[in-house]
């Protein structure tokens, strides 16, 4: 029996055929100007489209990464914020929120953990506590990757931004997607 299916997941049948078709044998240049290219762009155009609606915004709003890490990776070190502020990080994050919270600590960041209860949840009132004036970005993830945790990230953002509204909020929603309902608006 395989428990860890919100880790990875073996891949469906019909989702190795696909992979295998844009493999072997539709791997064109979808930047290129001829004909297949031009359909293959279209098709990757369709999904961006798909994949916005489903998230509640525009396809011009959507990046893709290789992968959740890279995401978070982006998200904490490249986001322009306040230099030396402070950062605020749940203390249940993934291994990718939390390896670049702490490099941000080497760059003079002042990054913070936000308490968690018995399930991985944010305790609301420590939260609260912790954002001020100085406070730049905030990471908290939605749906904890191993306890299925849900955190109202439309809550923690509103007592975020009624304190700073300047911040930026991050939140990894890989666990998220798929499974729960999510607006990103």
């Amino acid at each position: 029996m395989y428990l860890d299916n919100a880790a990875t997941t073996k891949l469906l049948p019909e989702v190795a055929e696909i992979v295998e078709q844009y493999g072997y044998a539709q791997y064109f240049n979808p930047s290129a100007l001829y004909g297949e290219a031009v359909a293959l762009h279209r098709r990757i155009a369709d999904g961006r489209q798909d994949l916005a609606k489903s998230l509640g915004v525009s396809a011009d709003t959507l990046y893709f990464t290789s992968c959740g890490t890279e995401s978070d990776n982006a998200a904490l070190l490249k986001v322009r914020k306040k230099r030396g502020g402070r950062v605020i990080i749940s203390a249940a994050e993934h291994a990718a929120v939390y390896a670049s919270a702490m490099a941000l600590v080497e760059q003079g960041y002042d990054v913070v953990q936000c308490p968690v209860d018995e399930a991985g949840k944010v305790i609301e009132q420590a939260f609260c506590d912790l954002v001020d004036e100085n406070t730049t970005l905030i990471s908290v993830m939605h749906v904890n990757n191993e306890t299925g945790a849900v955190n109202d990230i439309a809550r923690l953002v509103a007592l975020a931004k009624a304190k700073n509204p300047a911040v930026i909020f991050h939140s990894d929603g890989v666990q998220a997607f798929g499974h729960i309902k999510v607006n990103l608006r």
